[in-house]
């Protein structure tokens, strides 16, 4: 029964942070840059970024739907959405980026054409 138990216990841990939950953040000290990302429901995701430097530095995009398959995250192809049309605004396309979830690490990585950002758990 202990073994059960214990085997029960470690699969229900293991499904419970095999996508990503909760906030992922970054801040750059160097550029006072910072990004949000916060997942609910394992469907969609609120995303906030500080822009510095920038007119109308703040972005806010919420519910982003998304999908989650093996460790990729996939936001919509709509050029319409909040999270694509900001892209597009800061050149920083592809649009949707190409976003992986590093389960071992529980951080994300999100690749535009101005480099890999890595988002840690906070």
């Amino acid at each position: 029964m202990k073994l059960i138990t214990i085997l029960f216990f470690f699969i229900f841990f293991y499904k419970s942070f095999s996508f990503p939950n909760n906030k992922y953040c970054v801040e750059n000290n160097i550029f006072d840059f910072k990004l949000n990302i916060s997942f609910y429901n394992n469907n969609y995701a609120n995303i906030s970024a500080y822009l510095p430097y920038k007119s109308n530095n703040i972005i806010n995009c919420l519910k982003q739907n998304y999908s989650y398959k093996g460790n990729d995250l996939f936001f919509s192809n709509n050029q319409n959405t909040c999270l694509n049309t900001n892209l597009k605004k800061y050149n920083a396309c592809p649009c949707p980026p190409n976003i992986y979830y590093n389960y071992n690490n529980n951080n994300i990585e999100v690749k535009t054409s101005i480099g890999i950002i890595t988002l840690h758990s906070c």
